[in-house]
């Protein structure tokens, strides 16, 4: 207090309103437009910044999990810092595909056997299959003609359904595939754990919007249509992936080194042509759910078909480069 005071006093009390200060960043991928730091005054509102995303990404949230984008932060009683938080566009590509193997002509659908039956549940555990899946399949894109010089190649799981259409893999209620990747011109390849992988003929341009491709109105839609890349189902179509690649080589053979129609009888136990086993296996060339050598419904004969029906040597093979 005051001391040996000897008059009159008169003062006055002076204070300051408290400030606080406003950061902004960005992370990886983009940048703020807007100023940061702010000096903003007690009980008072920030000024409006927007974090902006470089070309090919997006704005997902600030590290405060708001959304808001311009953000203006308002009536402001802490220093605050926030970081904007961007991600890569996902493309978005869908597919219609048939395979020969569960394809059924009198109906114009493929079998749901192993759904139904519960196989592809005990396979996929744990994931949400939809109704009607026929199996799983891979969609990739690729930015050359050939992998080995590809500069983006990117493959995806999808859910392939009776019709032909497909379903994202974890949300399938997505009836199209979403890929980490730029948008620009693309080849498409589908692959199936034992049916011959298929290319488009052509770079199918991809982006943000869904984009359409029909593999099974013409032979032609097909990369190399010369070469037969798919089954004609009824002699005017539609079109489907070849049956009976067993061991996935890219190659259906019947007899000699590495065919695929001694793999069906291996796994039967090798002794008995009757013998049939029920489960989710790549022997199980028609999808049924039944691994079976001879009778009705047998796989091998899928391949011999395949290949001709008379000539245990031939071969066909996947025109995908």
């Amino acid at each position: 207090g005051d001391s040996s005071v000897t008059g009159n006093i008169t003062v006055t009390a002076t204070f300051a309103i408290d400030t606080y200060t406003l950061t902004y960043s960005a992370g990886a991928n983009g940048s703020i437009s807007g100023t940061s730091p702010q000096t903003v005054d007690h009980g008072s509102d920030g000024s409006a910044v927007t974090a902006v995303a470089n070309s090919g990404y997006h704005f997902v949230n600030w590290s405060d999990a708001s959304t808001a984008n311009p953000r203006t932060d308002t009536s402001i009683t802490k220093d605050t810092s926030v970081t904007a938080n961007f991600e890569l566009n996902r493309m978005k590509l869908a597919v219609k595909v048939l395979l020969q193997g569960p394809y059924n002509t009198g109906t114009g659908l493929m079998n749901t056997s192993l759904y139904s039956s519960g196989h592809l549940a005990s396979h996929f555990v744990g994931a949400t299959i939809p109704d009607n899946a026929v199996d799983s399949i891979k969609i990739e894109i690729r930015d050359s003609l050939t992998s080995g010089i590809s500069v983006i190649t990117k493959s995806v799981p999808a859910w392939l359904m009776a019709d032909g259409s497909i379903r994202d893999f974890t949300d399938t209620t997505k009836g199209y595939v979403t890929v980490d990747t730029t948008a620009g011109n693309f080849y498409v390849v589908i692959r199936h754990r034992n049916h011959l992988a298929i290319m488009s003929a052509s770079p199918v341009a991809i982006g943000a919007d869904s984009t359409y491709y029909n593999f099974t109105t013409a032979q032609t839609q097909a990369y190399n249509a010369a070469a037969l890349p798919m089954k004609d189902m009824t002699g005017s179509g539609p079109f489907a992936m070849w049956a009976g690649d067993v061991n996935g080589n890219g190659t259906i053979k019947y007899n000699g080194g590495q065919n695929d129609r001694s793999l069906i009888f291996t796994l039967l136990g090798g002794t008995d042509i009757t013998a049939t086993l029920n489960g989710y296996y790549k022997e199980d060339v028609n999808l049924n759910g039944i691994v079976k050598y001879n009778g009705g419904q047998n796989d091998r004969s899928i391949i011999f078909t395949n290949l001709g029906g008379s000539d245990i040597t031939a071969t066909k093979s996947t025109t995908v480069p």
